[in-house]
């Protein structure tokens, strides 16, 4: 693995959609009954040569906290970051840059950290008694990662900060989603690398959002069972999933072509909504056994998404089963897809999913940490499922 390296389309007006509560109550009976009629889902197997290729040892420790971003370079690499040992000066390290590259315009899951413009941006923990206010705070970090610089960002309007901010990046630009619970609204601040505010964006109904995904001129949220989608023109539209469940840990938000995939680990379901109305085309299950902790999706391909999810059986100290499926995006009703086993971890492992560009073989890059037979380690695989 080589050394780190330093570092639209907008639609038009579109009416709002929103499902009746009756008819959203009665998709959910319907799922419900017919999840208890289901057959349990097939065991999983050990993946082939083909499925998994062989795992490469990125760093001989387990960071507490562990992203796959893109750099911002001209290849096109993926940068490793992981939180850096205890009692060091710094606090982030770049484990190493992939030799997989990402797909043109990928941004990474968004998330409390960033790498932006050659440097670590982070969220820093909500004030314990938030107030309104017109202001939230980035934390900047120098390019050795040792000392970060609180920088001020401008809020259009008041906002009552009980959590942290969301950070979602393609390395270049930097979307920053702003969580207002007392106002029930949402606020996404778009910058530039250099920390330049380019634009804002005020979505009311957004308080509780879990999850950002922002291309081109939209902004997608996810907050409970609610789906938003934000753009230029018109008011935002929201929709209401059949079910939801669990929280941002176990749930993605991926862009396939004109759909916008959903998928819920605490549901246990994978949904299909039109990406311009959000109007549902599809559900299906996502057949894992035990319950999932953790769950991490990557575009395969058009119309196939790989899912790795961490599940564990009841009990605190269970370790985790981590299991790849690939699952079409049809909407058809495909048999149970095979459930790849990856391996076993401590409750307290983690993982990244990431794609691959099709010109450069397609599939993903699972980032994981796990215990190996002389320590805990961070490795990195190429899955073709």
């Amino acid at each position: 693995m080589p050394a780190p390296r330093p570092g639209e389309r907008g639609p038009g007006r579109a009416r709002q959609q929103l499902a009746p509560r009756r008819t959203a109550r009665a998709a959910a009976a319907v799922l419900a009954l017919a999840a208890a009629c289901r057959p349990s889902p097939p065991a999983a197997r050990v993946p082939t040569q083909q499925e998994a290729g062989p795992e490469l040892v990125v760093v001989n420790y387990a960071p507490q906290r562990l992203r796959a971003l893109p750099g911002g370079t001209a290849d096109s690499s993926y940068l490793l970051l992981g939180s850096e040992r205890p009692l060091l000066p710094a606090v982030f390290r770049p484990l190493g840059v992939t030799a997989r590259k990402a797909p043109p315009d990928f941004s990474a899951r968004a998330g409390e950290l960033a790498w932006v413009g050659g440097h670590v941006v982070a969220a820093p923990p909500p004030e314990p008694r938030p107030a309104p206010s017109q202001q939230a705070t980035l934390l900047v970090y120098d390019r050795d990662s040792k000392v970060a610089t609180p920088t001020p960002l401008a809020l259009p309007v008041p906002c009552t900060q009980a959590r942290p901010l969301l950070l979602h990046s393609d390395g270049q630009k930097l979307h920053v989603l702003v969580r207002c619970a007392a106002q029930d609204t949402a606020i996404v601040l778009h910058l530039a690398a250099s920390g330049e505010l380019l634009a804002s964006r005020v979505i009311p109904g957004a308080g509780a959002a879990e999850l950002l995904l922002h291309s081109g001129e939209l902004d997608y949220l996810l907050a409970g069972r609610k789906v938003l989608r934000a753009g230029p023109a018109g008011p935002p539209l929201n929709a209401e999933l059949p079910a939801g469940a669990g929280g941002p840990d176990t749930r993605e938000l991926v862009l396939a072509g004109p759909l916008l995939v959903v998928a819920d680990g605490g549901a246990g379901q994978l949904f299909g909504l039109d990406a311009e109305r959000l109007q549902l085309r599809f559900s299906e299950r996502l057949y894992s056994a035990d319950p999932v902790v953790r769950l991490r999706a990557a575009l395969a391909g058009p119309d196939r998404l790989i899912l790795v999810v961490a599940e564990r059986a009841a009990g605190a100290a269970t370790p985790t089963q981590l299991v790849a499926t690939a699952l079409p995006l049809t909407g058809r009703g495909a048999p149970p897809p095979t459930r790849i086993l990856l391996g076993s971890g401590p409750p307290e492992s983690n993982h990244e999913l990431v794609p691959v560009a099709s010109s450069d073989g397609g599939g993903a890059l699972l980032v994981r940490t796990h215990a190996g037979n002389t320590g805990p380690l961070v490795a990195l695989t190429h899955l073709h499922l």
